[in-house]
């Protein structure tokens, strides 16, 4: 990255509108940012946080080391962590309304971001600097929250006026849900298929069917020659684009189908919402290959439109070669995936996540002590009784609002210096909703260091662990030590759980309630 490129990446931005809602969907925050427009396309921006999702992540890290990994078949990867997914809520959407306008959508974009990436983090900023309040969203890690690009239909000179307050409507398009199903059974080759395969998910007993047709071998090197060859390719490519289309093909091809070898298709009829993944037993248990080219998807559509039962004929292919005298496959009805339409998502005219929190506000022990393990020097910390939620301020702008009058401007600061002094006078206008939360010295580190050291039990440890807490650097020392003996994850839950007593001692001291 260089200047002329974030140069670049700031020009394309022409205008940005605040939404600032938020809601909670099946445990994922969802924080509606606002509207961004680049040229004359509008896009609708929202970011997510599905702490599960990063519960799992952190959990497969920690039960995965490398050794572990290094001994994966390509039946862990797509039961593991490849099947590690967020449960994103506005991942196909069809329609947005906002307020008394509506707007068709033309295309969805999700994506993790990554504090690498500095195109997300610039476009952050901009949101930021432009008045976003990112609520629900504002202290998880940035490589934790998928980031949800809505390209709304239409060209524009300027975003739409609406009513800060408006009300919110997305209509849900179709989507996919993929379930585990792990059933093995014998394909043979050009063989009669005369009963229904009955099978199940490994999460619920719901039964479903299939009925194979045929299982055939397709040779995929003569398929690609006929495509290629195709006069109709003519009209939208010279034909040194299509030779050097057909090399690149071949690069790939050759790598994952060598010639003389061919890919065997299951042609199924199915319940209507219903399309199936079939693998050979062999490559399920073998070691992942990674190829230099990369990989080739292939759609493969049914000569005929229904099958022998009178529904649509589908077909499914199994990208692992085989040779042309194949009589039977071992393989397994692996996965399958189910067609349906979320409910539509309408977030009313609240002005924010915190009102819809007011009626049962508890203390979120887990989420505020990972917040008190955060804390900045010079800061300080409130808890708001009302909400639940956490109040920080520089103690500098605490300062200067306390001292300020009515008629000062503060017009010698910046905007967002004045935005954190104006936070400061409405904290002391209703500072009896604000408790003080624990600092870093009411937590006592140090201390938390020396009971994880007694609750060891290898005398080793104990001897290096004492000899870096003591003296100047002791932090440093005793964080570079866990990490030589391995123990970080034990020193990191060791901790959590002492903080979360500590907030618990808190919350009975100041008569809140907590979860």
């Amino acid at each position: 990255m260089n200047i002329k490129y974030i140069q670049k990446l700031l020009s394309r931005i022409n205008e940005v509108r605040i939404i600032g809602k938020n809601v909670e969907i099946d445990g994922v925050v969802c924080n509606i940012a606002g509207i961004v427009r680049y040229g004359q396309k509008l896009r609708l921006i929202i970011l997510e946080y599905d702490d599960m999702y990063r519960r799992k992540i952190e959990e497969m890290e920690v039960s995965e080391p490398s050794e572990i990994r290094q001994q994966e078949t390509n039946r862990s990867i797509l039961k593991g962590r490849g099947r590690i997914e967020a449960a994103q809520s506005f991942k196909t959407i069809k329609s947005v309304s906002i307020g008394e306008m509506g707007f068709d959508v033309d295309f969805t974009e999700n994506r993790l971001l990554d504090f690498k990436d500095g195109e997300s983090v610039l476009f952050l900023s901009e949101l930021l600097r432009n008045g976003w309040i990112p609520e629900g969203v504002d202290y998880q890690n940035i490589d934790m929250l998928f980031l949800t690009s809505i390209e709304l239909a239409g060209d524009y000179t300027e975003i739409p006026k609406f009513e800060h307050n408006a009300k919110l409507h997305f209509t849900m398009n179709k989507n996919s849900v993929s379930y585990l199903v792990e059933q093995p059974l014998t394909l043979a080759v050009n063989g009669e298929y005369t009963d229904k395969l009955w099978f199940k998910n490994t999460e619920d007993s719901e039964e479903n069917w299939v009925q194979i047709n045929r299982v055939y071998l397709m040779d995929i090197w003569c398929d690609m020659e006929k495509n290629f060859s195709s006069p109709k390719l003519l009209e939208h490519m010279t034909k040194g684009q299509i030779e050097e289309a057909k090399r690149n093909i071949k690069k790939s091809l050759i790598e994952v189908c060598p010639k003389g070898m061919y890919y065997p298709v299951i042609e199924y009829e199915s319940e209507e919402d219903i399309s199936l993944e079939f693998h050979t037993k062999e490559f399920l248990d073998s070691k992942p290959v990674h190829h230099g080219n990369g990989s080739i998807g292939f759609i493969i559509r049914p000569d005929k439109a229904t099958g022998i039962l009178g529904k649509k004929l589908k077909s499914a292919i199994i990208q692992e070669p085989v040779s042309e005298n194949t009589e039977s496959i071992e393989a397994e009805l692996f996965q399958y995936y189910k067609t349906i339409i979320p409910k539509d998502v309408i977030l009313p005219t609240v002005n924010s996540f915190n009102e819809i929190r007011k009626d049962y506000m508890k203390v979120n022990v887990k989420e505020v002590a990972e917040r008190l393990d955060m804390q900045f020097d010079d800061y300080r910390y409130f808890l708001d009784i009302r909400t639940a939620e956490i109040f920080e301020i520089e103690e500098r702008f605490l300062e200067i609002a306390e001292e300020s009058d009515e008629d000062d401007n503060f017009d010698e600061y910046l905007d967002w210096e004045k935005n954190d002094i104006h936070d400061g006078i409405s904290f002391f206008q209703e500072q009896e909703y604000y408790i003080s939360l624990p600092s870093k010295f009411d937590i006592h580190e140090c201390q938390i260091m020396e009971d994880f050291i007694d609750s060891l039990t290898n005398e080793s440890y104990i001897n290096r662990l004492e000899r870096a807490i003591t003296g100047r650097g002791a932090f440093r020392r005793f964080k570079d030590t866990i990490n030589y003996l391995g123990i970080e994850k034990n020193w990191y839950d060791f901790k959590e759980k002492a903080l979360e007593k500590k907030l618990i001692e808190w919350c009975k001291d100041n008569d809140l309630e907590y979860e």
